[in-house]
């Protein structure tokens, strides 16, 4: 038999749910989160993605993996404007969802990030996004001389947006926030690439993301999840600055090597040296990820091509006001070699869907 017959175009539909060991709760308290790069259309060719099925049959997968997920919040990255207005919204009102919020990225990019809330659990308290080119502008103009702001400002340029949600929850009464967004993808993660190249402007673009939310939520104590396309492995600068909340040392010798802002003839500086280290840090004390926080460990993978297999999505949580009850285990590695890479008849994205189950302590907001 054909290996390609064999894996069902509903293989996504049977993964499995594994419960954390010690975190149990009435289900009536719980909620559900989800975090799914579902891959822009505008990215999609037969060069890049050679196993892609025909536009109408992916939107028609990921329409029913978004259903089989059944999240009641529902953070998406990488949707395409079209795509948003024509498809997403109808679809996911129909499924009783609200808060139809979409945030484009900059630089005339064609595809964003959206959100959306199971209105018969949710309602919205308050609601913000940013592009993170004004939030990095706001850096330069404090803290780099006048003579080299604008070279450190075409180097940190990029498309990336961020959102953020206050939800109240209608069967208790408390507020969580949720933030997400798609960090820009770092092209050292490829082995064909120079090392490290902007592993400090992603690294930067992390820090800066959970310092605005954790104002946003009104401070380190309130509940707070942070989901995305992260484009950091568990092995990165990026990841250690998440879970630690703080670059490491092995980070800073990396962003040394970098030196993109020549000085003179025989001189060059890194980043680190024109915007203090202590940029790269971030105030959420008590942040972990669903992931491993269940697993033990991240997923083997989230990110599935030809080229490259990685873990880079996360769904991370204030673990002194969340507990973390559940998650949604990846698709076997059997499930995609048949069908050798995704995005493909089976698998809508490059990206496979995340999904974690919270309740909020018994702080209060």
């Amino acid at each position: 038999m054909d290996p390609l017959t064999q894996v069902s175009s509903d293989a996504f539909l049977h993964r499995k749910v594994l419960h954390h060991p010690h975190n149990h709760e009435d289900k009536a308290r719980q909620f559900s989160v989800v975090s799914y790069n579902i891959l822009a259309d505008c990215h999609v060719s037969p060069q890049t993605y050679p196993y892609c099925p025909e536009e109408h049959l992916r939107h028609r997968q990921l329409e029913k993996e978004l259903r089989y997920l059944n999240g009641d919040i529902v953070c998406l990255q990488e949707v395409g404007t079209t795509y948003y207005q024509e498809y997403l919204v109808p679809m996911m009102q129909k499924q009783g969802y609200d808060g139809f919020r979409f945030k484009k990225k900059m630089l005339r990019c064609p595809e964003g990030i959206a959100m959306f809330f199971r209105t018969s659990r949710f309602s919205v308290v308050d609601f913000t996004s940013f592009d993170f080119n004004s939030k990095f502008k706001e850096l330069i103009m404090k803290y780099v001389g006048e003579s080299e702001r604008d070279s450190v400002y075409k180097y940190l340029e990029k498309t990336t947006v961020m959102m953020m949600c206050r939800l109240r929850c209608k069967e208790t009464g408390r507020v969580v926030s949720v933030g997400t967004f798609h960090v820009i993808w770092w092209m050292g993660l490829m082995p064909s690439t120079p090392q490290h190249v902007e592993v400090d402007v992603q690294s930067l673009q992390i820090s800066v993301a959970i310092s605005e939310f954790v104002k946003f939520a009104g401070g380190v104590d309130k509940p707070h999840i942070l989901c995305g396309d992260f484009n950091s492995s568990p092995f990165s600068p990026a990841y250690g600055i998440l879970t630690r909340g703080y670059l490491g040392g092995g980070g800073y010798e990396m962003f040394r090597a970098l030196r993109p802002f020549k000085v003179s003839d025989n001189e060059s500086k890194c980043l680190i040296e024109l915007l203090p280290s202590s940029l790269y840090s971030h105030p959420s004390k008590s942040l972990k990820s669903a992931y491993a926080e269940v697993k033990g460990k991240e997923p083997d993978f989230t990110d599935y091509t030809d080229s490259f297999v990685e873990c880079l999505d996360y769904i991370w949580y204030s673990s002194d006001s969340i507990r973390v009850t559940e998650v949604l285990d990846m698709v076997p590695e059997s499930a995609i070699t048949p069908l050798t890479a995704c995005p493909n008849r089976v698998f809508p994205s490059d990206h496979l869907s995340l999904k974690a189950v919270f309740h909020l302590t018994d702080q209060q907001n």
